[in-house]
């Protein structure tokens, strides 16, 4: 029978909100290794909506720090705003840099209408609300042909490149073995193509498979099953 596992999460927002220090953090990831308790340490992210220490520089950081535990962004709001081919660059180096400890959960982040912070997110970014899901799932493509493939190219309605290999490899693979997304249902599981996807539905939580019924009210949420 599977074993229960536990995450942390940081709140890496409270570090704009003057609660706590960065470095307080760190040490928060450090002391919940030493526990044995977590097997995972996750921040959050975001830009202007709800700004926060950026996901990818503070999972640089404890992956120095660390030794055991996975780090994970969950979720990363911000993907549909980031080029797939710099992000695959930076996740394949925190891959490197943790040893192979690398977890990478996405989702599209709120529409426009969710608030003026939101919006004002997509403006700046030059991404339009309604492109979100598109994005995403062109997104989670090339990052995974990235990834797994040398001389790639790609040419779809947001991005286009010519055989691009992607360096430094990463450790893991495949890489991001987890996708995770949540506020997605069934009309926008295109992505989902294959078993390599975790999906999970807010406000349920991370899905695992030590926990049967909790992967069967995701997969019936987002994938219509």
């Amino acid at each position: 029978m599977p074993t229960q596992s536990f995450g942390l999460i940081l709140a890496n927002r409270a570090v704009v909100l003057g609660a706590v220090k960065a470095r307080d953090l760190l040490d928060i990831a450090v002391d919940a290794e030493r526990s044995g308790v977590f097997d995972a340490v996750w921040v959050g992210d975001s830009l202007l909506a709800k700004p926060r220490l950026e996901s990818v520089t503070l999972l640089s950081a404890l992956a120095g720090i660390t030794e055991r535990v996975r780090l994970a962004v969950g979720c990363m709001a911000t993907f549909v705003h980031r080029h797939p081919v710099m992000l695959a660059q930076q996740w394949a180096s925190l891959d490197v840099l943790s040893g192979g400890r690398a977890l990478l959960a996405v989702c599209l982040g709120g529409p426009d209408s969710a608030n003026a912070a939101q919006a004002a997110e997509h403006a700046v970014m030059g991404i339009a609300s309604g492109e979100r899901v598109e994005r995403l799932e062109e997104g989670i493509r090339i990052l995974r042909t990235l990834f797994g493939g040398k001389g790639v190219s790609h040419a779809g309605t947001f991005y286009r490149f010519d055989n691009v290999t992607l360096e430094p490899r990463p450790i893991q693979s495949p890489c991001c073995k987890s996708w995770s997304s949540n506020r997605i249902c069934a009309p926008h599981c295109r992505a989902a193509n294959g078993n390599t996807v975790n999906w999970k539905v807010w406000p349920i939580g991370f899905s695992s498979p030590s926990n049967p019924r909790l992967v069967q009210l995701n997969s019936r949420a987002c994938c219509g099953k």
